[in-house]
Parts: C-alpha cells; structure tokens; sequence
C-alpha cells in the first residue's frame, strides 16, 4: 500500500516550464557565455521548487557586436547545443538553440531587482524580434564584490536572469506566463 500513496504524491515532472539564466563574459569586441536552460514540471509555475526540476539544456553562445535598437550594448549570438540531461528528443528542441542576439538596456524597473541602481534590463532576440528577457547585471555582485555601475565595459561577465517562465509548448517568444523574482 505504501508505494501507491507515494505514487500517489509524486510531483508530475512532464516538461512543461522552461527558465534560461545566462551568463555572458567579454571575449575581444564580442562576448562568449551560456544559456542554462532549466526544464520543470507544471506545478513549478505555481510553487517554484526543486521537486519539479526534470533536466537543462546547456547552450553556448558566441556574440559579435550588433544592434539592438533598445539597447545601449547588444550583439548577434551564433548559439550551439552543448549537453543536457534531458531525453534526446527535448533536448534537441530547437527552441533551446533560437537566441540569435542579446544586449543590455537601460535601468531595471522591476522593484524586485537583486541589486537596485546596478541592475539593467537585459534584452533578447529568439529569432522573431527583440524583447526583455528580465534583468541583468555584473556578475561579481553575486560574490559581495562590488560594481560602480552595470554598464558594459568590456572587462565584466553580466548574469541575465530571465524575469517569465516559458511554456515548452510554443517558442519563445511567447507572452510571459509569470514573473519571476531575482
């Protein structure tokens, strides 16, 4: 009787969610980094658990300067399947390979920024034009160092937090299903 009541309390894990943080460092007049994209179950939208982590896709991204019309820096990206844990027929999705730019804008709005007055908005392209990804800033904060603003100097790697789950079902991008906090 005990494994059908733990059966019976199993989180479903059908992959349903995607959330892509991303970390982009300078690599000459571009920027090189990756895209983790993090595979939850349906009721991860609701309650945002590890027990409803499935698997990620990792992406590589290899940017050269380029324009974003809202940005005050962006790039092309050329983006590359890397590795995954997920079943080969979701980890091949192509929508985990759609980003084709990036760029910083200009300061977050979002009252929630991790870190006020050194979060921007962080801008992406999946292919069908340019939209927030959610909010963006140096890296080295994370860590308690610190920063004098969140411009891109070509010297700091940036971490871009997604700020909508994205439901596997359509591509990005698709209208944002929740906000997430940073």
């Amino acid at each position: 009787m005990l494994p059908l009541f733990l059966a019976a309390c199993a989180p479903d894990l059908t992959p349903t969610w995607g959330f892509d943080p991303i970390t982009l460092e300078p690599d000459g007049a571009g920027a090189y980094g990756f895209q983790t994209w993090q595979v939850y179950g349906e009721k991860w939208a609701e309650k945002p658990k590890d027990k409803f982590y499935v698997c990620a896709v990792v992406v590589e991204l290899a940017a050269e300067p380029g324009a974003c019309p809202e940005c005050t820096v962006g790039w092309t990206v050329t983006s590359t399947f890397v590795e995954s844990d997920c079943p080969t027929e979701l980890a091949e999705n192509p929508v985990f390979t759609s980003v084709v730019g990036i760029g910083l804008g200009g300061p977050s709005p979002n009252p929630e920024a991790p870190h006020p007055g050194l979060t921007v908005e962080g801008w992406i392209d999946y292919g069908s034009g340019w939209e927030v990804h959610g909010d963006a800033w140096p890296e080295a904060l994370d860590a308690g160092g610190t920063a004098v603003d969140a411009t891109w100097d070509g010297s700091r790697v940036f971490t871009f937090w997604p700020g909508a789950l994205w439901p596997l079902l359509e591509a990005p991008p698709a209208t944002p299903v929740s906000r997430v906090a940073g």
